[in-house]
């Protein structure tokens, strides 16, 4: 019964449209078929329409009347159209070998289109339409003529320009002065953003799945209308999820001279927003302009949809209505035609069709919004998939400390602390790290490279906890320590600072929460911190002032200003336990003096605070209170400067030295 219902749909697909192939196709039940003709009557239409998902709509082009295997009835194994219905087709030896991976059909389907739409329906694009004869019509139409000369013709067209301009129409009129009774033109028709999706890969394979449909069944034209949502223009802020798939669009392009008969066509409103690596030579080779009909061009569209009417409109009414629909597009001069049609024929009401033109003028640009923002949407799932995956990621160690003391003094110890990295587990970053700090010193890590300074003043932060031994703040321990108090009190500055796009008065007090105890956020607090950390001077030079733009990522400062602007956010937050890492860096020699003086070594001020440096400048930790020399994850001295310069067999010493010979030698 399945095979004889599958025959008569092909017998009947080459010259039926998808309506009557709807009514061919009966539904598949479990009795007899003609036993129940009220429940067939209700189920064909649904059924029909189940298979059509799974079936591609001309068939003669897979090779099913050539081939003698009828086609069998099977369960997908892949999950993508089973169920009653789901058909796997038979191809013959080539196809298969050309599809070695068994792709289901589903994820690459021609499209069947309204045979009876021509270039001769399509009114105020006869240039356009002139190209295309040339460039896609003729050698389709005459390939053998083309390959006699050795003509290469363009195999990709760009359509671009406002919405509702006629490149879909034009697109789909193409197909049809393509084909013939004996030579059709498969059609495959893809919005861009249905190309996307959000697992990895899945949307490359999809392209590549549709290359090979259409070259199967070539000739074929391939049409991916708002191709931007696609192939956005690639930039370093993209994700790579969306630039690999510009590069497999652009791989699959540039393969086409080898392909045969296919034909690519890309459809956008802003030709802006589409990679420029399309728009060169050998991918697509013309682009088209629809612009927004003229008068001539809007009493040819007229015309067009005028011309079956019974009695026809004298030339007058075609000029004025030619004239009022100056600012329309071309689909609303097709409304008004038909509008007024029916309303001649008394079978819509005047009234009715004013409110029908009124709702759409109102609601139209309101949908279009929504189908931009539809594309927007589905060109960042892909990219939304990785935040997500980010927010739902869990901490290895959960803060659970509850201690939030009065005082908090500054006091910092390690006892034996190791730490291995989870990314490196066979590396020992720190090993056995035992010091002290007391509340108000001002301390230092040095050391080579990699040596673990970094790793110290992680493990304060608590951006990982120690592989073994303790850390005590105040003589307990860091985790008793609740963790958003734990982070009030101490503060750390990066050697890659982080700006905001904003002014610099809101990246300095960006550091305050709403419900900080040191909630202040005037202009005073903001101008004390600015000078603590020696950036009033070189703010208020700017035009702005504080209110100076600061950049994406403070691309509008130097390296040097934006270091004193983090210094500054970090400042006004009054931490207990400032954390330097290579916080200086960026500075000359006299503005990270002047921020020493203030921040480290005046001990005239009323707020107690213990400072942690982690530097390769050594002149910069000269006079800090304790030095801590590491070497390969081992803590190797400790002692002031003068100290340390007394082992003449040290580290410190032998670093000291080189310094000094680089700075001579330059």
């Amino acid at each position: 019964m399945l095979r004889r219902r599958v025959s008569a749909h092909v017998s009947t697909s080459s010259t039926s449209d998808s309506s009557s192939d709807s009514e061919t196709m009966g539904p598949l039940t479990n009795g007899d078929l003609n036993s129940r003709p009220e429940r067939t009557a209700r189920l064909a239409k649904s059924t029909a329409l189940k298979r059509m998902r799974c079936l591609p709509t001309n068939l003669d082009l897979l090779g099913v009347y050539t081939s003698s295997k009828k086609p069998s009835t099977r369960t997908s194994s892949n999950g993508a159209g089973s169920g009653i219905g789901a058909l796997n087709l038979d191809l013959n030896s080539k196809s298969r070998r050309a599809n070695n991976n068994a792709v289901s059909l589903a994820d690459a389907e021609s499209i069947e289109i309204d045979r009876t739409i021509t270039f001769d329906d399509i009114g105020g694009l006869d240039p356009i339409i002139c190209s295309l004869k040339e460039m896609i019509v003729l050698p389709l139409v005459y390939p053998e003529l083309f390959h006699h000369y050795k003509i290469k013709p363009p195999r990709g067209v760009l359509f671009y320009g406002p919405p509702g301009t006629g490149k879909t129409l034009v697109a789909r009129a193409l197909v049809n002065e393509c084909s013939s009774p004996d030579r059709r033109i498969a059609f495959f028709m893809r919005k861009g953003a249905d190309c996307l999706c959000k697992y990895v890969g899945e949307s490359e394979r999809q392209l590549r799945v549709l290359f090979e449909q259409a070259y199967q069944q070539r000739p074929s034209i391939i049409f991916f209308d708002e191709i931007d949502g696609l192939a956005p223009v690639r930039s370093a802020r993209q994700d790579q999820i969306h630039a690999s798939i510009v590069s497999t669009l652009l791989a699959l392009m540039d393969g086409l001279d080898n392909r045969g008969e296919v034909v690519v066509i890309g459809a956008t409103n802003r030709l802006d927003a589409i990679d420029p690596a399309l728009r060169r030579p050998g991918r697509f080779d013309r682009e088209f302009r629809f612009s927004l009909p003229t008068l001539e061009a809007r009493k040819q569209i007229l015309r067009i949809h005028m011309k079956e009417w019974e009695s026809k409109p004298h030339a007058g009414f075609i000029d004025e209505m030619a004239i009022r629909t100056a600012t329309q597009l071309g689909m609303s001069v097709v409304m008004l035609s038909y509008g007024a049609q029916l309303v001649r024929n008394n079978r819509v009401a005047g009234p009715d069709l004013l409110a029908f033109v009124i709702y759409q003028l109102t609601l139209g640009s309101i949908l279009s919004d929504i189908s931009q923002i539809y594309t927007a949407l589905m060109t960042a799932a892909g990219a939304s998939q990785s935040v997500f995956d980010y927010l739902d990621r869990k901490p290895v160690h959960k803060p659970n400390g509850t201690l939030q003391p009065q005082e908090f003094r500054g006091e910092i110890e390690f006892n034996s602390v190791s730490l291995v990295y989870p990314a490196r587990p066979d590396e020992i970053a720190l090993q056995n790290i035992t010091f002290k700090i007391e509340p108000g010193q001002t301390c230092a890590f040095v050391g080579p490279s990699g040596s673990g300074k970094s790793s110290c003043i992680n493990l304060l932060e608590r951006f990982y906890d120690p592989s073994g031994g303790t850390i005590l703040i105040d003589g307990r321990e860091i985790h008793d320590y609740d963790h958003k108090y734990l982070h009030k009190k101490i503060a750390m500055v990066g050697q890659e600072p982080i700006l905001f796009n904003r002014t610099i008065k809101e990246n300095i007090i960006y550091a305050i929460s709403d419900n900080d105890e040191n909630d202040i956020r005037d202009d005073a607090a903001v101008i004390h911190a600015a000078e603590e950390a020696n950036a009033h001077g070189f703010v208020t030079d700017l035009v702005n002032g504080y209110n100076t733009k600061c950049g994406q990522r403070g691309g509008h400062l130097s390296g040097g200003q934006k270091q004193r602007i983090s210094i500054a956010r970090a400042i006004i937050r009054k931490p207990t336990i400032l954390l330097l890492d290579e916080a200086t860096s960026a500075l000359d020699p006299v503005n990270e003096r002047l921020i020493q003086d203030a921040l480290f070594y005046n001990k005239d001020k009323q707020e107690q605070r213990t400072v942690l440096i982690s530097a390769h400048r050594l002149s910069t930790i000269e006079r800090c209170d304790k030095i801590f020399v590491i070497h390969k994850g081992h803590l190797i001295e400790q002692g002031t400067h003068e100290e340390l310069m007394e082992n003449s067999n040290g580290i410190y010493q032998e670093l000291v030295r080189r310094q000094k010979m680089d700075i001579d030698s330059c």
